[in-house]
């Protein structure tokens, strides 16, 4: 049996990659070829449920100081993971520069790339090199849409064959039919949630495009009186400004903010939700939209990057950058509950065959590759 050690860094301020992390965990649980280990920094206590071995790592600057004298490279049997076989990230870190075991990683997006706006000229450069050491070095690299694939191909020019396109399922699995109506009703009452509201699950950043939906939402609700609009995420980044946009178009009484929810409760705050939004400017796959196809959500979602790919006639489109596009397809969904039907239909059917199961049978796939190579 071989050895695995996890990577896992995030955590739920980190947005989507902290429930991609928590995916891939409950996947790689699945496979009995392997023996998981998780390693994270000193304080990370999020991955200690899981029942696996953790490991905490020592400070990023040691590690820092540890490559630029090499002594990482002098001293093999005390690096990093070296008790594993192989080490796989859901995110990329340099932390893998300092070990001497094979390593799979996952790059999520190149969004520098494309909003060099959204980045410092320090962040850029760091990213850049990061990603082309870690890449260099990888024994693969794991993304999540043939877009990103591309985009990689094209900024580093690695092997083809060393890039693996595998999507994850939802880290949350409950159904929300295990759930009795008293349930429902107490977690609606504990969010105070609305009978009828856009749901939208993402953090204040740039590239969440916040601002374009408030902008439309301020004149749906015109139209929809009765209808809300349920934000997630922490106070950091965009919120302020938001908020005060929020508060310009006097609609504070329709936008509740919720910073955090409950990882139980998220299905119900999906299932309860009368379409859930998601306008992002850029997302190498989204996934609150294969969180609002399990719980049975109808989804309005930006023409962008990979979304189209992932998500295919399950939700309707629209371009972001157009707050009367973003209106039109919200409306129509409000108004039509047969187009919702349909479209919780279709997403149903497009999330099936993505379960933990298969995402484990593919990252054996990829594991196996490795160590034959290694």
């Amino acid at each position: 049996m071989k050895k695995v050690g996890i990577l896992a860094l995030a955590t739920p301020g980190h947005g989507g990659t902290f429930q991609y992390t928590l995916s891939m965990i409950n996947a790689l649980k699945l496979l009995d070829s392997v023996q998981c280990e998780i390693f994270t920094t000193k304080n990370n206590r999020e991955y200690d449920a899981f029942l696996l071995p953790v490991n905490r790592l020592p400070g990023s600057l040691r590690i820092f100081l540890s490559l630029i004298t090499f002594r990482a490279a002098a001293r093999k049997k005390d690096a990093l993971f070296s008790q594993m076989d192989m080490v796989i990230s859901p995110i990329y870190s340099t932390y893998l520069l300092a070990t001497h075991r094979p390593f799979i990683f996952t790059l999520h997006d190149l969004q520098e790339k494309h909003y060099p706006q959204n980045f410092s000229l320090m962040q850029r450069l760091w990213r850049h090199v990061t990603n082309q050491f870690l890449i260099t070095k990888a024994a693969a690299v794991i993304c999540e849409s043939n877009y990103v694939k591309q985009d990689i191909v094209k900024f580093f020019s690695p092997k083809e064959d060393k890039i693996f396109v595998v999507p994850a399922p939802p880290a949350i699995s409950q159904q929300v039919s295990e759930y009795s109506m008293e349930q429902l009703a107490e977690i609606r009452k504990k969010y105070s949630l609305p009978m009828e509201y856009l749901f939208y699950p993402a953090q204040f950043w740039p590239h969440k495009n916040h601002h374009r939906l408030i902008q439309a939402f301020s004149r749906i609700q015109q139209k929809f009186p009765g209808c809300s609009l349920v934000l997630t995420g922490k106070k950091r980044d965009e919120y302020r400004k938001i908020f005060d946009l929020i508060h310009e178009l006097g609609i504070e009484d329709k936008v509740i903010h919720i910073e955090h929810v409950e990882q139980a409760d998220l299905a119900v705050l999906y299932q309860l939700a009368t379409v859930v939004v998601i306008p992002t400017l850029f997302e190498s796959i989204s996934i609150p939209a294969y969180e609002a196809f399990t719980f049975g959500a109808p989804v309005c979602i930006s023409n962008v990057v990979a979304l189209p790919e992932q998500v295919g006639d399950a939700g309707l489109l629209f371009a972001p950058t157009s707050v009367e596009d973003m209106i039109s397809c919200i409306e129509k969904v409000l108004r039509s509950q047969s187009l919702r039907d349909e479209l919780i239909s279709k997403g149903k059917t497009r999330i099936a065959g993505l379960t933990h199961k298969n995402y484990a049978e593919r990252l054996q796939e990829i594991f196996d590759s490795v160590l034959v190579m290694h």
